[in-house]
């Protein structure tokens, strides 16, 4: 237990205080002594009137803190932070919209484990005025909420900036009529469209209002066919790097002109985002008072992250890098692919001298992923920006942060991961999603277990149910979270072999194997509900509620798939309906294996398939 001390009078100190009440307090405790103007990172000492901390900035004293919360502080009490620029980006754009007050907590938290830079992802979930459209039934935040969070986090010395999108990534705006005359194709706005960059303009002075910096991602990422939809003009020849460029150009120019430091993704320069790499032509137009983010999160390979973080370099661009934690697209979290990832990107950062890492936590297919489980991911960055070579190991680090700030065992969060591995080997390119893809999977078609290499799971998650269940009795805050695991696994238990038994015992005229199949659809009914219940209160309890129907309505067609499952063999039972044609027919991989350059053998497709994969091969788009 570390030893209480009395912190000085500060809206900080109220807070931790209120947070950690065993090691934090404004009336009692060994009296905290302040000494701001450290030329870097902070010195902490005890001495016979309190515990003094010099310190460069209120981050580096919220790190001071926080190494004492966690008894990670270096034996001669000074530490200089490896990364001076150490983020964190949550998406809340594809589906979840995190709420102000659950942000709140956690950047307070995260403070004290070195966060000092922090932004959402918002495509169209922020107010533009005049434009009631964007982030329309979606959780847009007020610029009230944003604001409220910007201060808070400031207070903690968390710098706020806004992350949003100005030529790609627009497709929730793009769908509505009402924009047609911005639209190139559904994803990318028109760059010849006479009024865009007077509302690109509007759309940055919207982002910037709610914040006190001069800090703004403005995207430019996956802008996929630019230049080859409705901006197209027949006859005439299209460059799309060279339309990107001059785009780049004209933004940048806006936010030039306003005082604003921009920050691009780095992928369709290197030549990751559909096009080929730019040439020297296109490079040398490129703006030079950019920050580039070199974002890469599959590969491992620090030769790769060396010579491609140095071509930024060699650009004359001081580049940050942003590894991902591997949450998009499930339920749980590859941790195990998130640390490897996170390590080998922020390792070769700190060879580079690069000014810093901003951590992705992306939703992509529906943000089902709640953000609470990402905090063992996150703590491991942290850990990594913070912590030099040399230094007291970086996963040890990570770990008694974590027990500090969230009060929970740090490998019994991340063991969740074991619900989507299955007892599978662990990829080193793409992680598995195994639990996501039995929970989905259409009881009747059996997309994903109907195929030949799927194995029986039922006894695995049970096991994992009766695990998540005595991790679910402490209480803290992860108590509900565990309960979700385990009702996940406990409704896997029953409903993850269905399909194969009962098209097992359908070809084998099995009548009493059939019987049993229905007597366990009620059951799997049953758990459903639970698992239901309990997501859809963590759910209320982190974010808006708009976005839940898209999960709730998943879950709602999963159990109308189970019924149906039960009519199928209820009338086959009756003889009303001999030919049962959902359990006898052909499965094949939906997918092909790469054999690029950079292949690597993976467990990738079929386990890391998304919903639309899992349910139907009819898709219904609305738009």
């Amino acid at each position: 237990m570390p030893r209480l001390l009395r912190l000085p009078t500060a809206p900080w100190a109220k807070e931790l205080a209120r947070l950690y009440p065993g090691a934090f307090s404004l009336t009692r405790g060994l009296r905290v002594h302040l000494h701001p103007g450290l030329e870097s990172g902070y010195a902490a000492a005890e001495e016979d009137d309190g515990f003094h901390i010099a310190y460069r900035g209120l981050d580096d004293l919220m790190l001071a803190l926080g190494d004492q919360l966690s008894g990670t502080l270096p034996a001669d009490g000074a530490k200089t932070p490896a990364l001076a620029f150490r983020g964190i980006m949550l998406d809340a754009s594809r589906n979840a919209v995190p709420r102000a007050d659950f942000l709140k907590d956690r950047i307070a938290r995260m403070a004290l484990l070195g966060l000092n830079k922090f932004c959402l992802y918002t495509e169209d979930t922020y107010p533009v005025a005049g434009e009631p459209l964007f982030g329309y039934a979606r959780g847009r935040y007020t610029e009230k909420d944003l604001r409220a969070v910007a201060r808070h986090a400031a207070a903690f010395g968390v710098e706020m900036f806004p992350c949003i999108q100005t030529l790609g990534h627009m497709e929730h705006i793009l769908k509505y009529p009402h924009y047609s005359p911005l639209k190139d194709n559904e994803y990318v706005y028109n760059v010849f469209a006479p009024d865009l960059y007077a509302f690109i303009e509007k759309t940055i002075d919207a982002a910037m209002a709610p914040y006190a910096t001069k800090l703004i991602h403005i995207g430019m990422d996956e802008t996929f066919g630019l230049g080859r939809g409705l901006a197209f003009k027949e006859g005439e020849p299209v460059f799309p790097r060279k339309l990107y460029v001059a785009h780049v150009a004209k933004v940048v120019e806006i936010c030039r002109a306003k005082g604003l430091t921009p920050v691009i993704w780095g992928d369709i320069v290197l030549g990751h985002g559909g096009e080929q790499s730019m040439g020297a032509e296109e490079m040398s137009a490129l703006p030079k008072d950019v920050v580039m983010d070199y974002w890469n999160y599959a590969w491992d390979d620090p030769a790769k992250y060396d010579r491609e973080i140095g071509d930024f370099a060699r650009l004359g661009y001081d580049p940050i890098v942003s590894p991902g934690i591997w949450c998009w697209s499930r339920f749980f979290p590859a941790y195990y692919k998130a640390e490897s990832n996170v390590r080998t990107l922020v390792e070769a950062a700190k060879r580079a001298k690069a000014r810093g890492a901003l951590n992705t936590h992306w939703g992509d297919d529906g943000h089902e992923c709640f953000f609470d489980w990402n905090l063992p991911a996150h703590t491991y960055f942290l850990a990594q920006c913070t912590e030099t070579a040399g230094s007291r190991n970086v996963q040890a680090t990570a770990k008694l942060r974590f027990a500090a700030a969230f009060g929970a065992d740090f490998d019994a969060v991340r063991s969740v991961e074991a619900i989507d591995l299955a007892g599978t080997k662990a990829e080193a390119l793409i992680p598995a999603n195994i639990g996501k893809c039995f929970f989905y999977d259409d009881p009747a078609q059996g997309l994903f277990s109907g195929l030949p290499f799927v194995k029986p799971a039922g006894k695995f998650y049970a096991a994992q149910a009766a695990k998540l269940a005595k991790l679910a009795k402490p209480k803290g805050m992860f108590q509900t979270l565990f309960r979700f695991a385990e009702a996940f696994c406990a409704f896997l238990a029953v409903k993850a072999d269905l399909r194969q038994r009962a098209a097992k015992a359908y070809k084998k005229k099995d009548k009493a194997g059939m019987r049993a199949v229905l007597k366990d659809i009620a059951s799997a009914e049953r758990r459903l509900v639970t698992a239901r219940n309990l997501y859809r209160a963590y759910w209320l309890s982190e974010r808006s509620p708009f976005g839940l129907e898209i999960v709730d309505g998943r879950m709602g067609m999963l159990a109308s798939r189970l019924d149906h499952l039960r009519g199928l063999l209820k009338d086959h039972l009756a003889g009303r309906l001999p030919v049962l044609e959902e359990l006898d027919f052909d499965h094949y991989s939906m997918y092909h294996d790469s054999r690029s350059p950079d292949y690597q053998p993976s467990i990738w497709p079929e386990f890391m398939i998304h919903y639309s994969g899992l349910a139907s091969r009819n898709p219904i788009k609305w738009w």
